[in-house]
């Protein structure tokens, strides 16, 4: 499966790196955009082509209502991660 993922992959220790190294492991594909470093529209590009986008909630950047209409419009499901850290 081809996910494309947008989250904050930037140190080896964040929750999302490793979400993205056991999505690796059981084989799938990942994209991943950086949150902060990324654009809508790279995360939308990548969407478009993969069987699901995936994206975890830190910062109300990338991922915008119109994305997920258009993407549910499409047939590709979306998926939201949010991480609650203390």
């Amino acid at each position: 499966m081809k996910i494309a993922y947008g989250s904050n992959i930037r140190f080896p220790w964040c929750t999302e790196s490793e979400v993205t190294k056991t999505l690796r492991r059981m084989g799938h594909e990942v994209v991943s955009i950086q949150e902060d470093e990324g654009t809508s529209e790279q995360l939308m590009v990548a969407a478009r082509t993969s069987d699901m986008l995936l994206w975890t909630r830190t910062w109300n950047r990338l991922v915008k209502h119109e994305h997920l209409a258009e993407l549910r419009a499409l047939g590709i499901p979306t998926v939201a991660l949010h991480e609650c850290t203390p």
